[in-house]
């Protein structure tokens, strides 16, 4: 998150997809850790893949995770880096995660949704998700972070791949804190 933030949602995309979530400056952990990725999403008109997850098949990471895709094209996740950027594939793949960051959205209301992992690394992502976005909420949300700074809502983490480091750090610390 931004300095001065005090909720944000990481989303991290590539062998699975998970969700954390910061609200109020502490990381939610009740009943179990978050499980956003495994809700259900409408599918985009023609995709008829069923989805990977062993669970739901057809939820968040069932349809978007790095086999998902690769398993759409008929190749191995290793040959992801070789599908050009204006592939169908992608725009498929950006429509599911745009459902999570607007559930996520909805239901937590917070200030950032960051977004990482291996297959962010393709930066035409961000554009496609923010744009799956835009159509699902329809106007709904009429805030101007939404409206005219999304890139500022959906973004890449400023600490890049060091993201993950910096949240187990940052976790660990709450520990300590509370002993």
């Amino acid at each position: 998150a931004l300095l001065g933030d005090t909720s944000a949602a990481y989303i991290t995309i590539g062998t699975g997809v998970g969700v954390g979530l910061v609200i109020n400056s502490q990381p939610i952990h009740g009943l179990m850790h978050p499980e956003g990725a495994h809700i259900k999403v409408e599918r985009i008109s023609g995709d008829d893949y069923s989805g990977c997850c062993p669970y739901h098949g057809s939820c968040i990471e069932g349809m978007s995770k790095a086999q998902a895709v690769a398993e759409r094209l008929n190749i191995s996740p290793s040959l992801l880096s070789t599908i050009p950027d204006d592939h169908p594939v992608w725009s498929i793949q950006a429509y599911y995660i745009a459902q999570l960051c607007a559930a996520t959205m909805y239901l937590t209301s917070v200030e950032r949704i960051i977004i990482g992992g291996g297959l962010m690394k393709r930066q035409i992502l961000f554009k496609l998700i923010r744009k799956h976005f835009h159509q699902i909420l329809n106007n709904y949300i009429n805030i101007p972070i939404i409206t005219q700074n999304i890139d500022e809502y959906i973004c890449p983490s400023q600490l890049g791949d060091l993201i993950g480091i910096q949240s187990a750090l940052d976790l660990a610390q709450t520990v300590v804190n509370k002993n």
